[in-house]
């Protein structure tokens, strides 16, 4: 044999031996994982704890930059849900105990998603009322997907567009979900629908005095309130 042969340091050779090792630590794995199966296990639980954001942020990252691939096992695995009874139990059974272990640290966490993620959150609450109903068959006119970023913009400004008092963008207090400042989306012409073009942000309390009334009913109530106001207060003196 030649001594090229012997000694060949081609790039093709080189990774073609690379390969072999590879395969070879491969085989080497896996029998020793079928010899030892239950030291394996603890190995990988052991480190997944001690990795468990670096392996999130990587399978998070993986799934941005290949989203058909993600569709696919998410659509397989449902149908293993819809058609593996015993699948489906144990992942109930996995859910609800890790719901059980993680409950505050998943309430913290969406506490931060929801505040760092105001408009995609309130974008999304208002989609799911768009969807066509018995009493609307064809829904609600819905275009907001596409304006998330101006919508947070106009959120991060911190004012309602209808009153011009300053919008509450803090966390509310424990045992509370909204202040009456929080901000909210209306509709301008509620039967125009949720598009970018007629919805504004304005306080929660305000959103719910409109309801699908408009401007005009709501601003007519407050008009009569003010004026009763003032004729108590000129026979009575100030109340506040």
């Amino acid at each position: 044999m030649s001594e090229q042969l012997l000694f060949d340091n081609s790039p093709a050779s080189v990774l073609d031996k690379e390969e072999r090792r590879r395969e070879r630590h491969r085989e080497s794995c896996r029998r020793y994982a079928e010899k030892h199966p239950d030291r394996v296990k603890a190995g990988r639980s052991r480190y997944a704890a001690a990795h468990r954001e670096q392996i999130a942020e990587k399978n998070a990252k993986y799934d941005r930059e290949h989203p058909e691939r993600f569709k696919r096992k998410n659509a397989k695995l449902k149908a293993r849900r819809l058609t593996d009874n015993e699948y489906r139990e144990k992942m109930n059974a996995d859910c609800r105990a890790y719901y059980k272990r993680n409950r505050q640290a998943m309430y913290a966490r969406a506490y931060r998603y929801n505040y760092a993620n105001r408009a995609r959150v309130l974008v999304n609450a208002a989609k799911g009322r768009c969807k066509p109903r018995p009493t609307k068959p064809n829904g609600i006119p819905f275009d907001l997907d596409a304006h998330i970023h101006e919508l947070q913009e106009r959120i991060d400004k911190g004012v309602c567009e209808l009153t011009g008092i300053a919008l509450c963008l803090d966390k509310p207090p424990e045992g509370t979900h909204v202040r009456y400042n929080t901000p909210s989306l209306d509709r301008i012409v509620p039967s125009n629908g949720y598009v970018y073009s007629n919805v504004r942000i304005v306080a929660h309390m305000a959103n719910c005095m409109l309801g699908d009334w408009g401007e005009q009913k709501a601003f007519e109530i407050v008009r009569s309130w003010i004026l009763k106001n003032d004729q108590k207060e000129m026979e009575n003196g100030p109340k506040y």
